[in-house]
């Protein structure tokens, strides 16, 4: 839209908001396996929710998810947000949608999200996703888990893990500390 996110419209109902971002799902796919009956969970969830269905405009390499989660999170087009790459997030000024509803005194959070970042220390949690090197997780007690999650994924894409025993320890010390 170019215009950004107007926080009047985030704040008009006060309710809790679950946003979740399926990526690259075929919305036709998706309705056809819900109505054949595999997925009734998921056909449950589906039918007591508000579902968007986004249109995009661009084409090409602007519509990697990277990019268009940028645009669904600032409510500007990339145009006017420049970001393109993976682990740019960090480049954007604009207020995201969990920075206006933090600002609001909501609770927010935020995991895995493509290219996030934010603005002030988020009232809640943000996890970055772990393609992200400039973007720290908050609080950063999530250091641990972060960094070991993003060492295994850019390990998987780079043919190497980077992990020290040590990451390994404080990894399952962050597992056991928080019940997981």
């Amino acid at each position: 839209s170019g215009a950004g996110i107007r926080e009047g419209d985030i704040m008009k109902n006060q309710r809790r908001v679950l946003l979740l971002e399926f990526n690259e799902l075929s919305p036709d796919l998706m309705n056809r396996f819900m109505a054949e009956g595999p997925l009734p969970n998921f056909k449950r969830f589906h039918d007591e929710s508000h579902v968007f269905i986004t249109e995009a405009t661009e084409r090409g390499w602007e519509l990697n998810p990277w990019v268009q989660w940028v645009t669904v999170h600032s409510g500007l087009d990339y145009r006017a947000h420049g970001i393109i790459e993976l682990d740019e997030g960090d480049k954007l000024k604009a207020k995201r949608i969990w920075d206006i509803v933090s600002e609001a005194g909501l609770k927010v959070c935020v995991c895995g999200s493509m290219n996030v970042a934010y603005q002030t220390p988020p009232n809640g949690v943000i996890m970055p996703d772990p393609w992200s090197t400039k973007v720290a997780p908050h609080p950063s007690s999530l250091m641990p888990f972060f960094r070991f999650v993003q060492k295994q994924v850019m390990g998987h894409t780079q043919n190497q893990t980077g992990l020290s025993a040590a990451d390994y320890a404080a990894f399952l010390r962050f597992m056991v500390t928080h019940g997981l």
